[in-house]
């Protein structure tokens, strides 16, 4: 599911492109079953913002913080795996 995600911060222009996206979809009419997946990331977003220890999270707290938001732990271990290829 998430193979093709970004998940490298490229700038510091974060916020304006989260901005950008939701102003772009917050006015369209999103089917049904895309509405439990819009919201979700708008909590995590959300959820995200409020932190303030975010990059001070050690690896046994965002994997917890992954499992929050539904991932499985095959799901983890791609996502952690496809970042260390990355760096």
């Amino acid at each position: 599911m998430f193979e093709n995600v970004d998940t490298q911060k490229k700038n510091d222009d974060f916020e304006k492109r989260i901005t950008q996206i939701y102003n772009k979809y917050a006015g369209v009419d999103i089917a049904e079953e895309y509405m439990e997946l819009w919201n979700g990331f708008v909590d995590l977003i959300q959820y995200i913002q409020n932190q303030n220890t975010i990059d001070n999270m050690s690896p046994m707290e965002m994997i917890k913080l992954l499992k929050e938001i539904g991932m499985s732990d095959q799901e983890i271990k791609h996502l952690f795996l496809q970042q260390m290829k990355a760096n």
